[in-house]
């Protein structure tokens, strides 16, 4: 049985369920909006630096794209033995490229909930501490369950990342999927905009590396050439600037083409 906004208000007002950072604009027919506070942590940079928003430029929440983060709510639970909390993502949110993880607080729970967000957009995303940012619902189980045993919410200041599964490239560059060189390898877990992005760079720092080299020689013979009083200095500097002006238009005219493209 899904518990209704009147039971859950009704709850909270006993302490109980929502024991801290309850309000009841808050409730949603048979939800309540779960809200964020000012600790969060950004997994793609640093999972074990708590970040604080208040300590930052207008109190904001700053969510970079194509990041991970867990916001820790604002709301303190005390989830009963016969009740279980399912978290969901918010569809307005959802439609910015913010996307909650779905979960669930199990019987026993106490603290606040750390919830997972990734920004799958190209935005930077700002939020307000007390922004709404998941719904839960709370359902009735039919007997007394097995009490949740982990972490309790954000009691130890920190946020459990299992890293031991994380690798790098060169740990996982045996298996049949990989790639042969880590640059390929980038091109193919990157979003295509920027993987194209970076092909463009690699050929046109290629590219320029190469005119670099063909104006290194000509300057070169031209000094040799001057040495051996085979040219003049005039004649020395219009053939270094017409030769100058020729490597450079094959440049830009190569890299506008062909490269970008």
């Amino acid at each position: 049985m899904i518990l209704s906004d009147k039971y859950i208000e009704q709850q909270a007002a006993l302490n109980k369920i929502i024991i801290k950072g309850f309000d009841s604009n808050n409730l949603k027919g048979a939800s309540y909006e779960l809200t964020a506070s000012e600790n969060y942590f950004d997994l793609t940079e640093n999972p074990s630096k708590k970040l604080t928003a208040k300590n930052e430029d207008g109190k904001k929440i700053l969510i970079k794209p194509l990041h991970k983060v867990v916001l820790i709510t604002q709301e303190h639970l005390d989830i009963p033995s016969n009740i279980l909390g399912r978290v969901v993502t918010k569809g307005s949110l959802f439609s910015i490229g913010l996307s909650a993880v779905n979960t669930i607080a199990d019987p026993g729970f106490k603290g606040q909930l750390g919830l997972v967000l990734y920004n799958y957009s190209s935005k930077y995303i700002v939020l307000d501490i007390g922004e709404k940012v998941a719904k839960i619902d709370f359902s009735q189980l039919m007997e007394d369950s097995r009490s949740y045993s982990g972490q309790h919410g954000f009691s130890a200041q920190t946020w459990p990342v299992p890293t031991h599964l994380q690798y790098e490239y060169n740990d996982v560059k045996d298996h049949v999927r990989m790639k042969p060189s880590p640059l390929e390898e980038a091109y193919s877990v990157l979003p295509f905009e920027i993987s194209n992005l970076l092909k463009v760079l690699k050929a046109g720092i290629t590219a320029l590396q190469i005119a670099l080299v063909i104006l290194v020689f000509v300057n070169l013979a031209t000094v040799i050439l001057l040495f051996m009083d085979k040219i003049d200095n005039i004649s020395a500097a219009i053939f270094i600037n017409v030769v100058s002006t020729i490597v450079a238009s094959v440049f830009t005219f190569f890299y506008k083409y062909f490269i970008s493209k």
